[in-house]
């Protein structure tokens, strides 16, 4: 999770798939105050598969406010964000309670 100013407030670290088609979770404790945040996720592996969005177009995802950044393994302290280049979108949040 990043301030929109783009500091990292939390991460969970590196955390090794738990295979194919499995729903994957990490827990942690971090109250985020009223505000809008980024999400981030990153990925080391050219073949891992993510549940995406594919109808969006880039600028309908810099509307949403989504925004990348060309490389970052692991996630930076800061970030410094690329011109959007995706057209999907892959799904992940936060939830304030355990769902799994």
């Amino acid at each position: 999770m990043y301030s929109q100013d783009g500091v990292k407030l939390i991460s969970a670290g590196s955390t090794a798939m738990a295979g194919a088609s499995v729903i994957q979770s990490v827990a942690a404790a971090y109250l985020l105050t009223p505000d809008s945040y980024y999400m981030a996720m990153s990925c080391s592996s050219a073949t891992a598969t993510f549940l995406m969005i594919q109808t969006a177009t880039a600028l309908e995802l810099r509307t949403m406010g989504v925004a990348q950044q060309a490389t970052a393994l692991p996630l930076p302290a800061t970030f410094t964000l690329a011109a959007m280049a995706q057209t999907s979108l892959p799904l992940f949040g936060i939830c304030s309670q355990s769902v799994i």
